[in-house]
């Protein structure tokens, strides 16, 4: 499943649309940091899992959206479609880094999209 991810086209769309991998593991817990700064993607698109590994989806975000989040102090949830988990987080100074809040899932794969 996670090679059939990275090697997908964003969205079904073969058009106008590119990703990059910013970010891959199996994280449970604590922070994570891309590979570079958000800014400089359209969107962002986390693919989480719950605890077990056993179902996955992915949350996309436009990158203004999480920079207004940032600039309100608030945390904000990232893995928003598999009912009952979530992954709050907060935006680094950096504009890279992720810092969990509070958690019951697990990161797996971070892209940045531009259209």
């Amino acid at each position: 499943v996670i090679e059939s991810i990275r090697t997908a086209k964003p969205f079904g769309r073969s058009y106008a649309t590119s990703k990059k991998l910013l970010w891959e593991g199996n994280l449970g817990t604590g922070s994570f940091t891309l590979n570079e700064d958000i800014r400089n993607y359209d969107k962002i698109l986390f693919y989480c899992t719950d605890d077990t590994n056993r179902y996955m989806s992915g949350q996309i975000y436009d990158v203004e959206t999480l920079k207004k989040f940032k600039e309100s102090g608030k945390y904000f949830n990232i893995n928003t479609q598999l009912e009952g988990t979530y992954w709050y987080v907060s935006l680094g100074d950096d504009f890279r880094t992720f810092v969990m809040q509070s958690e019951n899932s697990r990161v797996r794969i971070v892209f940045g999209v531009n259209d």
